[in-house]
């Protein structure tokens, strides 16, 4: 009998101790996002303000286009790296080491190739041509992520969470440097490869020196890795046109101040959504333990309350900025910026939208449907195209903000409705609706 009891106490304190590390390795990566947000913000609104809406859009637009080489060089290796640090511990040095390798030579090969399009694409814009090198440069730093899921899958986020907001520390003292000497928009560009460099380098030394772990590449290894994460370069990719397509064609149609005054707008609009993803990864365990006790009645109810508080929060939140557009952005950016508002105030309302596709995602993997993900992405990133080509040239940056809008609207409500496997969720979020009415009578 004692020894039973022994044997239960011992089990709760484990359950106990893992249900802490759970939450200290959740509290620090939210934490360190929140003061990496804030620092990012209001540094990003010191550089706009400094650089004005074309060297500004400039920035944003060679961003835009070095997002749509990102899922090359990251090779889908990112979606499958947790699973696969867990279930081979023992192999960690060979996984990691071969992931990071094949990511560095698909990232050389994808910036040599970018700068060859770009010389041809943009002969005789000089400034164009090097800002996007000096950008590029972080599309090889990135592939140093790979430590990061080493520690996210033995619940060690504080060491990551360290890294990373000294390396925001460090970028934002470089911009602020720039700031007071006055310097030009090149070496504003390299910051954001700058930030990456500061995080690969201190990946590396605190993983070499403190774990005593090397990184050891293997052929064998990386064949292993790229039959299970091919399929995410395809829908990554749809994702990244999608969702930066706006930002390339508004410079190529228009210039880079329409770009640099369309991207103030996103930026407002992006700087809240960390409350929405705090909001669905709350949530989320508990949709899936509902539909582990086969409880469908339940399971409906919290991915209706899910979809409702998004939605509706995204409402509230997109009405303030509609009747505060001006107001906003001459605060935080000036003046100069005020042509962005009624782009901002299309825009703001993509994020509900968006966020109810994120949150699909929950269902997706419940249901078995992650196949969809690249179809609806596919779908999304033609739509797209053939509305900011339809919308750019009548409305300008507000047809951006209408082809965006409506682009997440197609993706994430309407296009499902077609789908068999999908209609029951689209059928949901219609359901999410209205479900504050349902709430409300029953008080």
């Amino acid at each position: 009998m004692g020894y039973r009891i022994m044997i239960r106490i011992k089990c709760l304190f484990i359950k106990y101790f893992l249900k802490n590390r759970v939450m200290n390795n959740a509290s620090w990566l939210i934490g360190g996002k929140i003061v990496q947000m804030v620092i990012s913000f209001f540094v990003g609104i010191l550089t706009a303000r400094f650089l004005g809406p074309s060297n500004f859009g400039l920035i944003s637009r060679t961003a835009a286009f070095l997002t749509f080489f990102t899922p090359v060089c990251t090779l889908g290796i990112s979606s499958i790296i947790i699973n696969e640090l867990i279930a081979n511990p023992k192999r960690t040095e060979e996984i990691l080491g071969s992931g990071i390798g094949i990511r560095c030579i698909a990232s050389i090969a994808s910036m040599l190739f970018i700068q060859i399009l770009v010389f041809f694409w943009e002969k005789d814009n000089y400034l164009f041509f090097w800002v996007t090198f000096l950008q590029s440069g972080m599309l090889f730093f990135q592939s140093f992520d790979l430590i990061e899921y080493w520690y996210q899958s033995k619940l060690e986020a504080k060491y990551i969470s360290i890294i990373a907001l000294l390396a925001y520390i460090g970028t934002a003292g470089y911009k602020i440097v720039l700031l007071a000497m006055g310097k030009g928009v090149s070496w504003f560009a390299f910051a954001n490869s700058l930030d990456y460099l500061l995080i690969a380098v201190m990946y590396v030394l605190v993983y070499r020196f403190r774990d005593r772990k090397k990184l050891i590449f293997k052929w064998r290894q990386v064949s292993a890795l790229l039959k299970k994460s091919y399929e995410f370069i395809l829908s990554s990719l749809m994702v990244a046109v999608y969702a930066e397509m706006d930002k390339v064609m508004l410079g190529e149609m228009l210039d880079d101040t329409a770009v640099g005054l369309y991207s103030v707008g996103t930026k407002i609009c992006s700087m809240w959504v960390f409350v929405l993803s705090a909001v669905i990864n709350s949530i989320r365990p508990s949709v899936i333990e509902a539909k582990e006790q086969k409880n469908q009645a339940l399971y409906h109810n919290r991915i209706i309350q899910m979809y409702s508080i998004v939605l509706w929060m995204s409402i509230g939140v997109s009405v303030v900025f509609c009747l505060l557009a001006e107001f906003i952005i001459v605060v935080l950016y000036g003046a100069e910026y005020v042509g962005a508002k009624d782009a901002f105030r299309i825009v703001t309302w993509y994020t509900g939208a968006s966020y109810l596709g994120v949150a699909r995602s929950t269902w997706m993997v419940c249901e078995n449907r992650q196949k969809y993900e690249k179809v609806l992405a596919g779908l999304g990133a033609i739509s797209n195209i053939i509305l900011n080509l339809l919308l750019i040239p009548v409305f300008g940056i507000c047809g951006a903000a209408w082809a965006t809008l409506i682009t997440q609207i197609l993706t994430n409500i309407l296009f499902p409705f077609f789908f068999k496997d999908l209609r029951e969720n689209s059928i949901l979020i219609m359901k999410s609706v209205l479900y504050p009415v349902k709430v409300l009578r029953k008080f």
